[in-house]
């Protein structure tokens, strides 16, 4: 990292958090796409759509729950990830929330209230953003699927 000049600085951890969810991201997104018949893109291709138009308007909407899902796993993984923060980034203007709560605690003193409130505190973005997508998971359960 020091050679491309990206100690202490985000970069380092948005590349860090894109090679390992990634991976994990596509191969959910795999076994969810695999899940969905053929027959879905087949029709639309019949009543007239071409790949792409068929892709985007019937497999798309039937796979937002496992994109959701893939969204929300790599975002908090991202998002509660200790190690790399912590070791990518020593500078305390640019220390993500793990490693700032961990930083509160010393080896003589710990104080219990200020860590628990900022545990707290770290947990309410993650929780909205479920809360948000939480639609989107139920709502391609139907979504673009052939009535028969």
């Amino acid at each position: 990292m020091s050679r491309f000049k990206i100690v202490n600085a985000r970069l380092s951890l948005i590349l860090a958090y894109i090679t390992f969810s990634l991976p994990f991201a596509l191969w959910l997104l795999r076994a969810y796409f695999l899940t969905i018949p053929p027959d879905m893109e087949q029709a639309a291709m019949i009543d007239g759509c071409s790949k792409l138009g068929a892709s985007h308007r019937v497999l798309l909407p039937v796979a937002l729950p496992g994109i959701t899902a893939a969204g929300i796993n790599t975002f908090i993984t991202a998002w509660s990830e200790y190690m790399f923060a912590a070791i990518f980034i020593s500078s305390e203007e640019l220390k993500t929330l793990p490693p700032g709560i961990t930083s509160s605690a010393s080896q003589d003193m710990v104080l219990w209230g200020p860590l628990m409130a900022s545990s707290v505190m770290m947990t309410i973005p993650a929780l909205i953003f479920c809360l948000f997508a939480q639609k989107y998971l139920v709502s391609g359960l139907m979504a673009g699927s052939v009535k028969g």
